[in-house]
């Protein structure tokens, strides 16, 4: 049987007398068993060997890590039958396995029967089976809680927060050092609406003119901010700002004096509010030193800086520079204060700190990891078209999902376990670069790639890899199903938003929704991407599968009704989120094309490790407040999906 385009009838008509014993050679194949048996019921991936474990398990990484190939996968004889004694869970979690779903007479429950080693005959009992049915059941619930203990740990972890602020000590920055001092409270609340879990210290660094006796002064972190006596409020009242001549400030010290923090926190924001820029250094520090000190020693995870005047632009040119390429420079962002009122920093702030929280979370659940050191193998970023004339052609395997015809018909598939149907497999040529472009994805690699097969015009394309977890099994890592699974997600999504934009079809402020097409490739021997097609433009993320909210842009509104009207439309089950893509170049002015999405379900043990479950719902809701486009389509109000989940908790 070809694997590549076999799929399984959930439910199958009973199997006819004569093919209830099946005698095969002791060297024949199992694509020659499942012939000589006329049943298309044999699964012959690990995903497809264990129809039952997925029906039992769910279609999860946890349920194929249970699934063992055959050591030896010649047999003499594979027997369907309906009475016996059945083997244990156990020893078919080492064996290959048939899978046989046959219905008995009088009965109207499907007769499951269960895998048969393919190097010995079993007979099962009624009884025996139903054992193995509970058995197969507690093993599901097990993983299923194993996985959710495990979410609850990395929430709690991603979302403790050490937020420092680095201020220039002169009076002309008092204002600033007084929205902080009044509106802290504000900030850390912004925060814990959004992660109720979140724990947060804050500290603060004041950095004087070169001048000045004590050209730094400095708070420690501290979770004491509540009111005018903590520590926190009272340590900034005893900062005296001063009038300077010279516009020059000291901002190594402040690097320094930031270094020396007690940073202990998963998440490590730095806000530098200044209106001066530093010119050098009269002392000759270093300030590639400086910041690879804060970045790697430190383990800053975001930098960001707030420009009041246009005069510390070229100062922060200059940092990125010397952080090393667009990669290494990646954790430093820039504010612009124009157009802002002072009122409006509390809410900056909050953002870069649930930008980072958000980021955690991403990084975090795309897989097992130590959350105190979440470290990557490096690769060489290289943000060039790659000179496609060096690069020779390699023969690959494309594969896609089918398309189905509505919506209610993938969700039956989803709410079963069934996997959604393959495509006849495409052969076709590719030439990938050998570096990827960006490392701005939480999980995966973008690389450019470019098919040449002669049947089909040139066309250059996006191939997207898992990044290697240090110390983790490649293998695992780059199992094919991780990448068919994938692509389901995209599809589902896809799915989603023709109904979406039918239903929204007569909502003046709605805009449109579509995904990019996403396939699986692989290239000899067994390599494989995720292919989709080049985006062009600037890339929006406008919302994140861990509650961040982009309050930026016309397009928010559309999307955060899209992420609730997923949940209602699937009962509660599914959450589409984690939106990000750019504006389409067409007549429509109103669409933009989205990709690396995620899916939230109500079993964590689907959709890849960026499903958070029902705390993925809880998140959302946390954040997200309904608007116009939520109204007009009749969802419920965010406070009484709240109330919901409180009263299932």
């Amino acid at each position: 049987m070809d694997e590549k385009r076999r799929r399984v009838d959930p439910f199958p008509a009973p199997l006819p007398s004569s093919s209830l014993r099946v005698t095969t050679p002791h060297t024949a194949s199992l694509k020659e068993a499942s012939n000589e048996a006329e049943d298309d019921n044999i699964r012959t991936t690990p995903k497809q060997r264990w129809l039952l474990v997925e029906e039992e398990l769910g279609a999860s990484t946890t349920g194929r890590r249970l699934a063992r190939t055959p050591s030896s996968p010649a047999c003499s004889k594979i027997q369907v039958v309906q009475k016996g004694a059945s083997p244990t869970a156990e020893h078919f979690a080492r064996s290959g396995q048939k899978v046989i779903k046959q219905e008995p007479a009088g009965s109207s429950t499907p007769f499951l029967n269960i895998p048969r080693p393919l190097e010995t005959c079993y007979e099962t009992s009624w009884l025996e089976m139903e054992a193995l049915r509970k058995e197969l059941a507690q093993l599901k619930a097990s993983a299923r809680a194993s996985r959710t203990s495990e979410i609850n740990q990395m929430l709690r972890a991603a979302q403790a927060l050490d937020l420092a602020f680095l201020f220039d000590a002169t009076n002309s920055m008092r204002s600033y050092l007084e929205v902080v001092k009044t509106r802290i409270l504000q900030i850390i609340h912004s925060i814990s609406d959004a992660y109720p879990d979140s724990h947060c210290r804050v500290a603060f660094v004041f950095s004087r003119d070169y001048k000045a006796k004590k050209r730094c002064i400095s708070c420690n972190f501290t979770a004491s901010f509540h009111g005018s006596m903590s520590t926190f409020v009272e340590a900034l009242s005893c900062v005296r700002t001063k009038s300077v001549q010279d516009t020059a400030q000291d901002v190594f010290s402040g690097l320094q004096a930031l270094a020396k923090l007690d940073w202990t926190a998963h998440n490590r924001v730095v806000y530098h509010i200044a209106d001066a820029p530093c010119h050098g250094d009269l002392h000759g520090r270093d300030i590639a030193e400086l910041l690879h000190n804060l970045r790697k020693d430190c383990k800053i995870s975001t930098y960001t800086f707030l420009h009041v005047r246009a005069t510390t632009d070229k100062m922060l040119e200059e940092f990125k520079r010397a952080a090393g390429s667009a990669a290494d420079s990646s954790w430093i962002y820039e504010d612009d204060f124009k157009g802002m009122y002072i009122e409006d920093i509390p809410t900056k702030v909050a953002m870069a700190c649930k930008s980072s929280i958000s980021q955690s979370l991403s990084t975090l659940s795309s897989a097992r990891m130590n959350l105190s050191n979440v470290r990557f193998v490096p690769c060489d970023v290289q943000a060039a078209t790659p000179d496609w004339g060096s690069l020779d052609a390699q023969d690959g395997e494309v594969y896609k999902l089918r398309r189905y015809d509505n919506l209610d018909e993938v969700l039956r598939c989803i709410e079963k376990g069934i996997p959604l149907e393959l495509e006849k497999t495409e052969c076709v040529q590719v030439k990938v670069g050998h570096h990827p472009f960006s490392n701005d994805g939480a999980s995966r690699w973008p690389f450019y790639a470019q098919i040449v097969t002669h049947e089909y015009e040139t066309k250059t394309m996006v191939v997207k890899r898992f990044k290697d977890r240090l110390g983790a099994d490649t293998l695992r890592v780059h199992a094919k199903e991780k990448y068919i699974e994938q692509m389901e997600v995209q599809a589902i999504s896809s799915q989603f938003a023709e109904e979406f934009d039918r239903c929204t079809r007569n909502i003046r402020e709605a805009k449109k929704v579509a995904f990019t097409g996403v396939s699986a490739l692989r290239l000899q021997p067994s390599t494989y991407y995720n292919m989709e097609e080049v985006l062009k433009g600037i890339c929006t993320r406008f919302n994140s599968n861990a509650g961040y909210v982009n309050g930026k842009g016309a397009y928010i509104d559309t999307l955060q009704a899209f992420s609730h009207w997923t949940h209602e439309r699937s009962e509660g089950t599914i959450m589409v989120t984690d939106l990000q893509g750019v504006q389409i170049s067409s007549v429509d002015t109103r669409a933009f094309l989205f990709c690396d999405l995620a899916i939230h379900t109500k079993d964590v043990l689907h959709f890849t490790r960026t499903n958070l479950g029902e705390k993925g719902f809880e998140l959302f809701y946390n954040s997200h407040k309904c608007n116009t486009i939520c109204q007009r389509l009749g969802l419920k109000a965010t406070s009484d999906v709240e109330e919901e989940f409180l009263l299932t908790v």
